[in-house]
């Protein structure tokens, strides 16, 4: 039976991209943190709570938080 290591090396191995679409992807990447850096958007996804988030209580109420 093969390890997943050994699946994942074969799955990319057949794995075919072209340089325009490489191209293209890091074209938008690049346009995106353009984006970010002049504050017209925000990075989503995997953000862990702070610390000082955990800690801070908040009462929330008909979905409008207030601070304690």
């Amino acid at each position: 039976m093969a390890t997943i290591e050994e699946k994942l090396k074969e799955i990319f191995s057949t794995m075919n991209f072209e340089d325009s679409e490489l191209q293209e992807f890091e074209k938008s990447s690049k346009e995106f943190e353009e984006m970010v850096s002049k504050g017209i958007v925000k990075k989503r996804g995997y953000t862990l709570l702070t610390i000082e988030g955990a800690s801070q209580p908040s009462l929330s109420f008909n979905n409008v938080e207030m601070a304690v």
